[in-house]
C-alpha cells in the first residue's frame, strides 16, 4: 500500500471542494492508505474527514512555506508503508494509480522515482460524493487536457529514499522544485520513470485567489526568487518528464520511445492498442518524441558528417532511410534526413560512403537542386545515388522546366536568370534530356509532370509519402488561380 503526503491551500470555495475531492480519491483506494499532510490548513479540520489523515503541524518552513527536503525527508522516515507518494493537493487519483505502483513501484534494483503527467479538467460538479459510480459520473465525460511534460504533480518512489539532507532546501509549490526532483533523480543514478500511460491522474482547474498578491505572477513572488536562489549550482539543467530514462508500456518498463527514436515500436504499439485511452497518451509521446528528435538533429547537424551517421542510426528506420537533398538543416517531415551541401555533397562517392557506410537508402528527393550542378557533376551525382539507392528505390527530381511556355519564367530560370539563385544554375532541363541523362545512370525513369514538344502539360499523379515537391502543380500557391503560373519538371527515377 501507499503513504501519500501533501500540503494543502486554506479549504475556502472552490479550492475546498478541489482538495477535499482529492483527499477522498487517495482514501478510497485502500483502508490501509496513509496520508499525510503538512502544516495545519485553514478552514477544515481534517481528523474529522478521516482518521487516516495525519497532520504534521511546524515542519522547517521558509516564508511561511513548508521547505521540500523537509517533507520528503519526514514523509520517507514515518510512512507506513512500503511506498510513499507525494501529491498535489488538487489532484484525483483512481484505482488504476495503485495497479501502477504495485506493478512498477517495487521489483526494480537500487533507487528509484516515478513520475508521470497529468489531465487538467474543470469540476463543474463541486464536492464529489464517493459512491460505485463516481467515476463515470464525475470524470467519463468532463472535457480534459494533457498537461505538458515541464510540470510534475506526484512522485512515487520507495520508504527511506529521502533522508534528510538528500534534497535541496526547496519551497513545495513553487517554480523548479518538480524539475529539479527529477534532475537530482537522474544525477543520483536512479531508475526514473515516466508512468504518465500506465495511470491517469487528473488536475481540477482552480483560481489562485489564495496568492497573497492576486495580480502578480507566481514567478515575481518571494517564494519563487527564494526557489531560484536554492536550486543546484547545474540548475540550468533542470528536466523535464523528457528526462526520464525508463518509461512504463504494455509489455513493461522500457527505454522512452523519443530515446530510442524507433518508428517500428510506435507502429507496434498503434496496432497492439488499437481504440484504448493508451492512444492519446501515444500521440502525446510521439509529439515530444518528434521534438526531441529535431532538437538531437540541430546538435549533430553541427557535428559534420559522423553526427549525421549517429543520428541516423538512432533515430531512423535503417530499412526505410529517406534523403532530402539540399533541404538544409531542419527537417520539414520527421520521416526525411534533410542535407545540405556541408554534410553531403551529393557528387562525392565518400561523403554518402561516410555516412551510410553498409547500408542503403530507400528515397531520395531533391528539389530544385540538380540545376545547380553542371552536366558532369550530375552524372557523378546520379551514379552517387544509383549506387547508395536500395534495389527498387527511387531518386525524385524536380527542376525548372526549360519547356514551359512562359517566357518571363524561361528568363527567370534560365542559367544566369534573373530569378532568385538563378545567377548559379548551370543547366536548363527539358524532360528528354534529364531522361536521356539518369538512364546512362542506369536508372528507369518515370516522368511525373512536364510541358512537352507541343507546349501542353503533362501530368501523372504522385503521392507524397515518396516525396513532396513544393513548386508542383498541385502545391505552388501561384497556381491558386487555376492557371500553371509556376510548375517544375518532375521526374522519379527508379533502380531495377
Amino acid at each position: 500500500m501507499i503513504t501519500f503526503f501533501t500540503s494543502t491551500k486554506p479549504f475556502h470555495g472552490a479550492v475546498r471542494d478541489a482538495q477535499l475531492n482529492a483527499l477522498r480519491s487517495w482514501l478510497r483506494l485502500h483502508e490501509d492508505v496513509q496520508v499525510i499532510v503538512f502544516e495545519k490548513p485553514a478552514g477544515i479540520d481534517l481528523g474529522a474527514v478521516d482518521p487516516r489523515i495525519d497532520v504534521v503541524e511546524n515542519v522547517d518552513c521558509d516564508l511561511g512555506v513548508p521547505r521540500v527536503d523537509r517533507m520528503f525527508s519526514h514523509a520517507s522516515t514515518h510512512a507506513r508503508n512500503d511506498l510513499v507518494c507525494f501529491v498535489n493537493s488538487d489532484i484525483v487519483l483512481t484505482d488504476e494509480f495503485v495497479q501502477m505502483a504495485a506493478k512498477h513501484g517495487r521489483g526494480l534494483a537500487g533507487e528509484r522515482l516515478l513520475v508521470g503527467q497529468r489531465w487538467d479538467f474543470d469540476n463543474v460538479a463541486g464536492e464529489w460524493a464517493f459512491d460505485d459510480h463516481w467515476e463515470a459520473r464525475s470524470l467519463a465525460n468532463v472535457p480534459k487536457k494533457l498537461h505538458a511534460p515541464a510540470g510534475s504533480d506526484w512522485f512515487l518512489f520507495p520508504r527511506g529514499q529521502y533522508p534528510p539532507g538528500r534534497l535541496p532546501p526547496l519551497l513545495i509549490g513553487r517554480p523548479g522544485w518538480d524539475l529539479c526532483m527529477i534532475h537530482e533523480a537522474r544525477r543520483a543514478g536512479m531508475h526514473v520513470v515516466d508512468a504518465s500511460a500506465a495511470s491517469l491522474v487528473y488536475h481540477q482547474n482552480h483560481d489562485y485567489s489564495h496568492k497573497k498578491v492576486a495580480y502578480r505572477s507566481v514567478h515575481e513572488e518571494p517564494e519563487a526568487q527564494y526557489n531560484l536562489r536554492h536550486l543546484p549550482e547545474d540548475g540550468k539543467f533542470l528536466f523535464t518528464l523528457l528526462a526520464c530514462n525508463e518509461e512504463v508500456s504494455p509489455t513493461g518498463l522500457v527505454q522512452p520511445a523519443w530515446a530510442r527514436g524507433d518508428e517500428q515500436t510506435f507502429a507496434a504499439v498503434e496496432r497492439v492498442l488499437g481504440g484504448s485511452p493508451w492512444r492519446v497518451w501515444l500521440a502525446a509521446a510521439r509529439r515530444r518524441y518528434e521534438a526531441r528528435r529535431r532538437a538531437a538533429w540541430r546538435r549533430r547537424a553541427g557535428r559534420g558528417r559522423a553526427g549525421l551517421a549517429a543520428f541516423i542510426r538512432r533515430y531512423h528506420d535503417l530499412d526505410d532511410l529517406r534523403f532530402d537533398i539540399g533541404a538544409g538543416k531542419l527537417c520539414a517531415d520527421a520521416a526525411w534526413i534533410s542535407t545540405d551541401r556541408d554534410l553531403l555533397d551529393i557528387t562525392r562517392e565518400d561523403h554518402w560512403h561516410e555516412i551510410l557506410g553498409r547500408h542503403r537508402v530507400a528515397k531520395v528527393m531533391a528539389e530544385h537542386v540538380w540545376e545547380h550542378l553542371t552536366a558532369d557533376d550530375a552524372r557523378r551525382a546520379q551514379r552517387n545515388a544509383h549506387a547508395f539507392l536500395k534495389p527498387g528505390g527511387h531518386l525524385r527530381l524536380a527542376v525548372p522546366d526549360g519547356r514551359h511556355p512562359d517566357p518571363a519564367y524561361l528568363e527567370r530560370v534560365r542559367p544566369g536568370g534573373t530569378g532568385p539563385g538563378a545567377d548559379d544554375h548551370k543547366v536548363l532541363y527539358t524532360v528528354e534530356t534529364l531522361s536521356q541523362s539518369l538512364e546512362a545512370a542506369g536508372f528507369v525513369v518515370r516522368p511525373l509532370e512536364y510541358w512537352d514538344a507541343r507546349g501542353e502539360f503533362q501530368f501523372r499523379d504522385w503521392s507524397t509519402a515518396d516525396g513532396k515537391i513544393v513548386r508542383s502543380r498541385r502545391f505552388d500557391p501561384r497556381n491558386a488561380a487555376g492557371t500553371l503560373a509556376y510548375t517544375s519538371l518532375i521526374v522519379d527515377a527508379i533502380k531495377p
